[in-house]
């Protein structure tokens, strides 16, 4: 009973905390996924949050299960990092090569690969996944991360692009659809960010549209890198409106899905480029007119709001 009363007010303390700092949060999540030659991409919190993650973790073991575990299948997987995926497939598959560019997790990876006798089965490939040409052999695997929300900040799109090739005739690429969608609010910024991830819902802004599909991202397909179309939105509310929320539905393989979290394909809030808060008016619907590319960023894409 105490142990449960001194548990209780530890929790009470971290949410004490907690509710302290939120307003100086509000954007503690945008500066952890600020690249940072450091740590060769991003700061070492970032991993952190990314494989503590359970939402997005399950989604790919869902999907090794779905495929019997990748059961004597040859694997690529791109970033493996500290093998948050990794650890939960390279007992089962017949051969796997693992792409990593971080040098700060080289001896982490052959760490592992020696304490688990895996050194026999997995090619580690040091170097840019982009400089890569070929395989020495086709795959019937493709795994890699989604990092960013629309796809927009980071090179997902491109890198699928271009490592789908390394596929065999039935081979998979994990994940493989990413659905976005768009809702259109109103919040305050301050005179330093255009966008920001969310992490807490009270950053969220008030919403006054439903949400609405923007695309549908196939990655067996995809070839276009920019995406520009206008989409319909219908206010279910009166009021003013300066932003977009952005929020991605990730399919890793049928039936096994997350929908962006605050460590991967965040729900981000852009700024709108009307430069001037726009009035919508209940049920009434509305242009909004958008364009962003993918491996750029999202202070480069546009939102727009018109009648």
């Amino acid at each position: 009973m105490e142990s449960e009363q001194v548990h209780t007010a530890d929790e009470i303390a971290l949410l004490n905390n907690l509710t302290d700092n939120y307003d100086s949060l509000r954007y503690c999540l945008l500066k952890a996924q600020t690249f940072d030659m450091k740590s060769y991409g991003f700061p070492a919190i970032y991993y952190k949050i990314m494989e503590t993650d359970k939402q997005r973790v399950q989604s790919f073991v869902d999907a090794f299960e779905k495929y019997n575990w990748l059961k004597d299948s040859v694997v690529c997987e791109i970033g493996c990092g500290r093998f948050a995926l990794t650890d939960h497939y390279l007992n089962h598959c017949k051969k796997a090569y693992l792409i990593e560019s971080n040098p700060a997790v080289y001896d982490f990876i052959e760490e592992k690969l020696r304490k688990n006798n895996w050194q026999d089965k997995v090619v580690v490939i040091r170097g840019d996944v982009m400089k890569i040409n070929e395989l020495p052999e086709k795959v019937d695997f493709v795994i890699g991360e989604l990092m960013s929300v629309f796809c927009a900040n980071q090179h997902q799109v491109p890198i699928f692009k271009h490592a789908r090739k390394w596929l065999n005739e039935n081979g998979k690429l994990l994940p493989e659809k990413i659905k976005n969608f768009i809702q259109v609010g109103y919040t305050y910024f301050d005179s330093e960010h255009k966008f920001y991830p969310l992490m807490f819902t009270r950053h969220w802004p008030a919403l006054l549209t439903t949400k609405v599909l923007v695309n549908v991202i196939d990655l067996y397909t995809v070839d276009e890198m920019t995406v520009n179309v206008i989409v319909k939105v219908k206010a279910v509310l009166s009021g003013k409106v300066n932003c977009v929320l952005l929020n991605s539905y990730v399919q890793v393989a049928e039936g096994c899905n997350f929908t962006g979290t605050d460590s991967l394909m965040q729900h981000t809030v852009v700024k709108l480029d009307n430069k001037t808060p726009f009035i919508m008016k209940e049920d009434q619907e509305y242009q909004l007119r958008i364009k962003f590319t993918y491996a750029t960023t999202v202070d480069e894409a546009s939102f727009e709001i018109t009648e």
